[in-house]
C-alpha cells in the first residue's frame, strides 16, 4: 500500500518522523535541563540559605551563652558600682535577641539576611522545628537570661552592701578588741596584783593563782573575739553554702563564750572551772559595760556580713542554677537548629539526588532518541532513495530501450535516405544522359525529320520519368524532415533522462 504511495507523500511522512523524534528529543532534554536547574535552584536558593540562617542561629544562641557566661563573671568578680561593662554585655545580648528572630522571621516568612535572599519554607517539619526553637527562645531562654542578668546586677548591690558591712566589721572589731587592751591593761594595774610582792608566800601564791586566772578570762575573751573575726573573714571569703554555716555557728560559738566570759567578769563567777571574783573596780565596770555594748553592735555587724554572704552564695546557686537551665535550654535549642540544618540537608540531598537522576534520566533518553534518530533516518533515506530510484530505473530502462529503438530506426531511415539520394543521383545521371541525347535528338531532329515523332514519343517518356523523379525528390525530402524531427524528439528525451538522472543524484 504504501509503495503506491505518492513520492513527495513519501518524502513529507520521513520529514514528519524525523521531526517528531528531534521535538520528542528536545522535550526529554527541556525536561531534563529544567528538573536539574530547579534542583540546583533548590540547593542554591532555597535549602543552603536555610542551612546557613540555622547555623547563624546556632551561632547566635552560643554567642548568647557565652555573654551570659561572661556577665555572670562580670557580677561576680566586679568590685565597684561600675556597671558599665554590664551594660555593653546586655546590649550585645540584646542584639543576639534581635538576631535569632530575625533568622526565625527569614526561615518562616523569608526575607533577606545580609543581602542574601532566603525563601519562605514550605517543608512544615523544619517550619514546626524553627517554632519549637523559637518558642523554647522566648519562653524559656530568654525569661533565664533576663533574671540571671537582674541576679547579676542584684549581687553586685549585695557584695557592695557586705562590702560596706565588712567594713564596719573591721571597724567595730578594732573598737572592741582595743576596749578588751584596755580592759587587760586595768587589770594588770590592780594593786592587788601588783602589790603581790608584800604580801606572804602563801597569800601571794593564792592572789596569783586567783588573778592569773582574771588575765587569762581576759586573754579568753581577745581570743574568742579572734576567732569570731577569723570565721567572718573565712565568710567572707566563700561563695559556699555549707562553709558559711560552718563560719556562721563558729562565729556564734565565739560570741557565746565572749558573752560569757563578760558576765563572769562583770559578776564573778567560774571560768574554765576556775572561780573568779567579782571586781567592783568603776573603770572596770564601765570598760566591761563598753565592750559589751560594742561586742552587741559587732554581733550585729557580722550578722550582717554572714547574711549578706549566705545571701551572696544563695543568689550564685540560683545563678548557677538558673544558668544550667539556660544552657539546658541552649541544648534544645541547638538540636532543634540541628534537626532545622538535617532537614534542610535532607532537601538538599534529595534535590540533587533528584538532579543526579534527571541527568542520567535525560542523558539515556537524549542518547537513545539520537541513536533511534539515526537509524530511522538512514531506513527512511534508503526507503525513500529506493522509492526514488526504482520507478526512475525503470523509466531509464525504458527511454534506454525507446532509445534503442529510435537509434535503428534512425539508421534505417538514414540507410533509406541514402538510398534515394543515390536514386536521385542515379535519376539526375538519367536526366543528363536524357538531356544529351535530347540534345542528340534535337540534331538528329534538324538532320531527320522523321524521327521527330519518335524523338517526341521519347521526349514525353523522358517528361514522366523526370516528373517521377521530382516525385521521388519530394518524397526524400518529406522523410529527411521526418527523420531530421526525430532525431529532435531523441534529443529532447536524452535531454529529460539526463535531467532526471540529475535530480536523481541529487534525491540520492
Amino acid at each position: 500500500m504504501f509503495a503506491d504511495t505518492k513520492l513527495s507523500t513519501k518524502i513529507l511522512v520521513g520529514y514528519t518522523i524525523m521531526i517528531l523524534i528531534v521535538v520528542v528529543t528536545g522535550v526529554v532534554g527541556y525536561w531534563g535541563m529544567r528538573n536539574v536547574a530547579n534542583s540546583l535552584y533548590n540547593i542554591s536558593q532555597v535549602e543552603s540559605p536555610l542551612v546557613e540562617v540555622a547555623n547563624e542561629m546556632k551561632l547566635t544562641m552560643m554567642t548568647a551563652r557565652n555573654t551570659l557566661e561572661e556577665y555572670k563573671g562580670v557580677a561576680y568578680i566586679l568590685a565597684s558600682n561600675d556597671q558599665s561593662e554590664l551594660d555593653k554585655l546586655e546590649e550585645h545580648f540584646k542584639k543576639t535577641l534581635k538576631d535569632f528572630d530575625v533568622g526565625v522571621e527569614a526561615i518562616t516568612n523569608g526575607a533577606v539576611v545580609d543581602g542574601v535572599e532566603v525563601i519562605k519554607t514550605d517543608n512544615e517539619s523544619l517550619r514546626s522545628l524553627v517554632e519549637k526553637a523559637d518558642k523554647l527562645h522566648n519562653e524559656q531562654f530568654t525569661v533565664y537570661a533576663d533574671k540571671m542578668m537582674k541576679s547579676g546586677r542584684d549581687l553586685i548591690q549585695r557584695r557592695m552592701a557586705a562590702e560596706v558591712a565588712m567594713e564596719y566589721f573591721e571597724s567595730e572589731f578594732n573598737s572592741i578588741v582595743k576596749a578588751v587592751d584596755e580592759l587587760e591593761q586595768i587589770v594588770k594595774k590592780d594593786n592587788r596584783y601588783t602589790n603581790v610582792k608584800n604580801k606572804k608566800k602563801s597569800e601571794a601564791e593564792a592572789l596569783l593563782k586567783t588573778e592569773s586566772h582574771l588575765i587569762d578570762a581576759t586573754k579568753e575573751l581577745k581570743i574568742q573575739l579572734l576567732l569570731g573575726r577569723i570565721a567572718i573573714e573565712e565568710a567572707a571569703q566563700t561563695n559556699r553554702i555549707e562553709i558559711l554555716n560552718e563560719c556562721k555557728m563558729r562565729f556564734r560559738k565565739s560570741v557565746t563564750l565572749v558573752d560569757d566570759i563578760l558576765q563572769v567578769l562583770q559578776n564573778g563567777g567560774t571560768f574554765n572551772n576556775t572561780n573568779i571574783r567579782k571586781i567592783e573596780d568603776k573603770g572596770f565596770l564601765h570598760k566591761i559595760g563598753e565592750i559589751d555594748r560594742i561586742h552587741e553592735s559587732f554581733q550585729e555587724t557580722s550578722d550582717k556580713v554572714i547574711s549578706g554572704q549566705i545571701s551572696i552564695a544563695k543568689a550564685i546557686v540560683d545563678s548557677d542554677a538558673d544558668m544550667e537551665k539556660l544552657d539546658g535550654c541552649g541544648d534544645v535549642i541547638a538540636e532543634l537548629l540541628t534537626s532545622v540544618e538535617g532537614e534542610a540537608g535532607k532537601e538538599m540531598e534529595l534535590a540533587r539526588v533528584e538532579g543526579k537522576e534527571c541527568v542520567s534520566i535525560s542523558t539515556m533518553s537524549i542518547t537513545s532518541a539520537i541513536i533511534i534518530a539515526t537509524i530511522l533516518g538512514i531506513c527512511i533515506g534508503l526507503f525513500i532513495t529506493r522509492s526514488i530510484t526504482k520507478p526512475i530505473n525503470s523509466i531509464i530502462a525504458g527511454l534506454s530501450a525507446a532509445s534503442e529503438q529510435v537509434t535503428s530506426a534512425s539508421e534505417q531511415v538514414a540507410e533509406s535516405g541514402q538510398s534515394l539520394a543515390e536514386g536521385a543521383s542515379e535519376q539526375a545521371s538519367s536526366l543528363e544522359e536524357i538531356s544529351s541525347s535530347l540534345e542528340e535528338m534535337s540534331s538528329m531532329t534538324k538532320q531527320n525529320a522523321d524521327s521527330a515523332n519518335q524523338a517526341n514519343g521519347l521526349a514525353v517518356e523522358a517528361q514522366g520519368g523526370a516528373e517521377k523523379g521530382v516525385e521521388a525528390m519530394n518524397r526524400m525530402t518529406v522523410a529527411i524532415d521526418k527523420i531530421k524531427d526525430s532525431s529532435d524528439q531523441t534529443a529532447k528525451i536524452i535531454k529529460t533522462i539526463d535531467e532526471i538522472a540529475f535530480q536523481t543524484n541529487l534525491l540520492a
